[in-house]
């Protein structure tokens, strides 16, 4: 990684090479000359017992990482501290599923032959062995679709695939008990019936159809109109969004907006069902954002140049009536998703709406629809690039705590690197860089844990909970995948980041 313009290369790139590159891939291949040589030499007889103590545990490593949290600035003679958390997952000799993991405080300098690692000074080890373990089964059980984007404009006149493109909804479409599941991939919908776990594309049966134009971005299913049947809201890119009402085993007809009172952005990322005003039927928030490849995010630091998020009450027969102003909402950051609960436990469902490029925003419910903005007094103060929220109960004191998804940067640390690139204007950079690092490195944390105080407020905790740090972290869920009645957490992350696709 170099870093290109007026500022030359500096220690971050070579470090970053080692440590979060070299070791754990030589560590990964069970080569332990190359892991050796990763370290200078008075060190290495060290360095050869540690990796066989390491790689003793087990049959294949599946997976390593060295990710580097933090990094002092470089000491005299150029010796570099990183604080870092080593991790291998693999399987064990008797097959078992297995994960090691240990936070190291790694000492690199420059030597007469290159970086090598001069100082370790290991923590505690922690080791996993999942009792529940999953098997992928989608193509065997028919559950089949590949993502297909139309593509769009970017800033520089080429035609871009989108990434945002793909999701999930699953609900009992035809009444017959089992959960059935409809893929959103790009510029296709796939409905598949559940047929005693195994899946039939019943898409061209359903009535379910995919405009000509546009990208699907989300779907949801909901009762709109009270008559037993789950109904169906997707989000779209570049084109009107879908209503389609079911109007019975299974069987949908598009209703059109002039009929169903609904109005388009061309910009939908997220969306949820809920009765926010305690009257019997499912209202509907619908949360926009901008197109990032033809829109530049503005300010940076807190983006406010997107869509307005809308509000649609529903008058119980699936006919919605545009109540954005009159509830208080219309907030006009980029967003990603929302999540809903009575947090306070007042009866009636607040909101919070995960926002990309700034804050997150939280509504708290008077009580009769209407919200008030919260976000500080609630507790919500941090910047960062949310991509997705979801409600839990995650300590078991029956009250619901909030885990938000966010992009973690693999190099955040070089922010304290001397003559890293800002991105900022370089009278800024000059003046207030200490201001520009805080904000950037908070804007790349990553993942955070909101702890529910029983108050109306909530604390941040991902550090202590170890719950921040997941890459690239797009979509997170919240379940009791073991059924020990704890709730755990599950994200899906990654993002092509150079040559090698497993650096993020």
């Amino acid at each position: 990684m170099h870093f290109v313009g007026r500022n030359p290369p500096h220690r971050g790139d070579p470090l970053n090479q080692l440590v979060h590159s070299e070791y754990p891939k030589a560590l990964r291949a069970g080569d332990l000359e190359r892991v050796v040589a990763c370290f200078a030499p008075p060190l290495r007889d060290w360095a050869r017992r540690d990796t066989e103590a390491l790689l003793a545990g087990f049959a294949r490593v599946d997976r390593s990482r060295c990710v580097i949290h933090n990094a002092d600035p470089p000491a005299k003679g150029g010796s570099v501290l990183t604080r870092c958390e080593l991790r291998l997952d693999g399987v064990d000799k008797d097959g078992v599923a297995r994960t090691w993991q240990q936070e190291r405080q790694i000492t690199a300098a420059p030597v007469a032959d290159g970086w090598r690692i001069t100082a370790v000074e290991a923590g505690p080890a922690t080791e996993e062995r999942p009792g529940v373990r999953f098997v992928e089964e989608a193509a065997a059980r028919g559950l089949v679709a590949t993502n297909h984007s139309r593509k769009t404009l970017n800033r520089a006149g080429e035609m871009q695939i989108n990434l945002g493109t793909s999701g999930v909804a699953v609900g009992d479409v035809d009444g017959d008990g089992d959960d059935d599941v409809l893929l959103v991939s790009g510029d296709r919908l796939r409905l598949f019936r559940n047929d005693g776990g195994k899946f039939v594309d019943v898409t061209d049966a359903s009535g379910i159809v995919t405009p000509p134009k546009g990208e699907c971005r989300c779907a949801y299913f909901g009762d709109l109109d009270n008559d037993g049947d789950q109904d169906l809201f997707v989000g779209m890119l570049a084109t009107d969004n879908l209503l389609f009402r079911n109007l019975g085993g299974g069987k949908f007809q598009l209703v059109p907006q002039s009929e169903s009172g609904l109005r388009s952005s061309g910009h939908t990322s997220s969306a949820c069902f809920a009765d926010f005003d305690r009257d019997g039927d499912l209202d509907l928030v619908i949360v926009n954002g901008n197109n990032m490849y033809l829109v530049v995010p503005d300010p940076p630091q807190d983006a406010t140049n997107a869509h307005p998020n809308q509000f649609f009450r529903n008058d119980g027969t699936g006919h919605f009536r545009d109540a954005t102003a009159e509830v208080g909402l219309g907030d006009t950051r980029w967003g990603l998703a929302c999540a809903v609960s009575d947090i306070d436990r007042d009866g009636d469902l607040d909101l919070f709406i995960a926002n990309d490029v700034g804050a997150d925003v939280f509504y708290r419910n008077r009580g009769d629809g209407t919200f008030e903005n919260a976000t500080a007094a609630a507790g919500f103060r941090f910047h960062g690039s949310s991509m997705s929220a979801e409600f839990a109960d995650l300590n078991g004191d029956g009250w619901p705590d909030l885990y938000v998804s966010g992009m973690a940067s693999n190099s955040r640390w070089m922010l304290n690197m001397p003559g890293f690139p800002l991105p900022a204007p370089a009278v800024l950079t000059f003046l207030f860089r200490n201001r520009v690092v805080a904000r950037v490195w908070e804007m790349f944390h990553g993942n955070r844990l909101y702890l529910n105080r029983r108050d109306g407020t909530f604390e941040e905790v991902s550090i202590p909970t170890r719950t921040y740090w997941l890459g690239w972290a797009w979509a997170s869920i919240c379940l009791d995948y073991d059924n020990d009645t704890n709730t755990d957490i599950y994200t899906a992350n990654g993002m092509w980041t150079g040559e090698n696709p497993k650096d993020c």
